[in-house]
């Protein structure tokens, strides 16, 4: 549905558990429609949507919506309605009366636009879910709020992955629609791990500090993991260049964006450093 307005007053507004949405429940109304969704007549009658929560499809054959407290068997579902798992049907509030399974389906009742309750209940007249809406204007929808718990993201979940050089993305890469067919697939989790492949733990593969300018091409290991880097084209600051400018605090420097400057690990992988800022105190991987 697309109406103007979706109307939540806090004051009956409510969450419900996946337990309780269990089936069938009535998830939108609008009493005052001018002009938003048009029946097959090309009318604006009111409108009752129902939800299916359920995760199979739900055979509505006999069930009731009504307005009336004293009569929850006012207007009957045709033989066959159904509504599928997850699904929403939207059921036309015109007075019409008109039931045809895999139709458009029109109630023998019209909506108080000035606010009433309605009820949706099974063929043996159990109430199933009701709804209590406020005076609403023209093309306002009213509808209670329910939260549906799941996992949106898992850790095997597929994933784009991006190393940037620069900042040319900026923040556009957070946009509805953006490309990022040239990215790596991957899967998630995507970051920084302080255990090994297998799981077993251990620290980082490697951790060199940039304090120890022992060997203008290379730098230790500190992790004991063996993994000493090979500098190619980045330096070392002279004594007291790193952050802090105490004695014994120096930064690898990086140079230029693009300008090649890399630590090779062993041979075994090669990691271009290009960080936005252009000096490290030290690395871990």
């Amino acid at each position: 549905m697309s109406p103007k307005d979706f109307l939540l007053p806090f004051s009956l507004t409510f969450l419900l558990s996946p337990a309780v949405l269990a089936g069938p429940v009535l998830s939108e109304v609008v009493a005052e429609n001018e002009s938003g969704l048009a029946d097959e007549d090309g009318d604006f009658e009111d409108w009752i949507e129902i939800y299916n929560s359920s995760a199979i499809a739900t055979d509505l054959s006999g069930w009731h919506l009504s307005d009336d407290s004293t009569d929850r068997l006012k207007w009957a579902f045709p033989a066959g309605a159904s509504i599928p798992a997850g699904g929403y049907l939207v059921v036309f509030a015109s007075k019409k009366d008109r039931g045809i399974a895999g139709g458009t389906l029109h109630t023998n009742f019209k909506l108080d636009a000035d606010g009433e309750q309605l009820s949706l209940s099974e063929p043996d007249g159990t109430l199933t879910s009701s709804l209590t809406y406020p005076a609403l204007g023209e093309d306002v929808s009213f509808g209670p709020g329910y939260q549906d718990q799941g996992s949106l993201v898992t850790p095997d979940s597929p994933s784009k992955l991006l190393i940037p050089i620069d900042n040319s993305l900026s923040d556009t890469w957070k946009n509805l629609g953006f490309d990022d067919s040239s990215w790596a697939n991957s899967t998630t989790a995507v970051g920084y791990d302080d255990g090994s492949p297998d799981g077993s733990g251990g620290g980082p593969l490697a951790f060199w500090d940039f304090n120890d300018a022992t060997s203008p091409t290379s730098t230790p290991d500190a992790s004991g993991n063996g993994h000493s880097g090979t500098i190619t084209t980045a330096t070392f600051t002279a004594d007291q260049g790193g952050r802090s400018g105490q004695p014994g605090d120096r930064a690898m420097d990086f140079g230029t964006i693009n300008n090649g400057a890399t630590i090779q690990i062993n041979a075994a992988a090669n990691i271009g450093l290009k960080p936005l800022s252009r000096r490290r105190h030290h690395a871990a991987f």
